[in-house]
């Protein structure tokens, strides 16, 4: 058995409010546990609203969708809190819900928004290095087109796309029912 990226980070849409501004975004990461504090820290603390399955295409889909609420400041993904995307985000079910809040106080962080001396968890620095080992090369954002073992994910991701489609389609009704 190979380890897999995808297998331990599958694509998630999220929605997350600013505790401070009220702002909400809606992005997409396979790293939550990482993204989210990175963007508290960033910008302020943050409670994530949903976490939905998905990935980039869900995530365009769902700016297109409430692209009125657009706030127009921090980028094309941050939203005015209009009722429309927490009335969608309350029709969603429960499993993909939540309250969690994410915070960092009293941590220096340099121009790009990331806490200085940051370092992966030891469960991650493990991940890498079996990654490593079978793959031969380190995980990197994109696919090696030498290695068998990420073109083999590759297939498997372009299968779990068009298996989503299903999965999306029942998300994209529920966005139009909340319109």
């Amino acid at each position: 058995m190979t380890t897999s990226l995808l297998d331990l980070y599958p694509p998630r849409v999220y929605v997350v409010r600013g505790l401070v501004s009220g702002l909400l975004k809606i992005g997409t990461t396979r790293y939550v546990d990482q993204r989210l504090p990175d963007l508290a820290s960033q910008w302020e603390p943050l409670e994530l609203l949903a976490l939905i399955p998905g990935d980039a295409l869900l995530e365009r889909e769902m700016h297109r969708h409430f692209a009125a609420s657009l706030a127009g400041i921090r980028g094309r993904e941050w939203f005015r809190d209009d009722g429309t995307i927490t009335d969608f985000v309350d029709s969603l079910p429960a499993s993909m819900r939540s309250g969690r809040t994410f915070k960092v106080e009293g941590r220096e962080v340099h121009h790009r928004g990331m806490p200085r001396g940051r370092k992966a968890s030891a469960g991650t620095r493990a991940h890498w290095a079996a990654y490593e080992r079978e793959h031969g090369h380190r995980p990197a954002p994109q696919y090696s087109p030498t290695c068998r073992l990420c073109i083999a994910e590759q297939r498997v991701v372009i299968r779990l796309n068009r298996l989503a489609t299903k999965a999306r389609s029942a998300i994209l009704d529920a966005l139009a029912g909340a319109a």
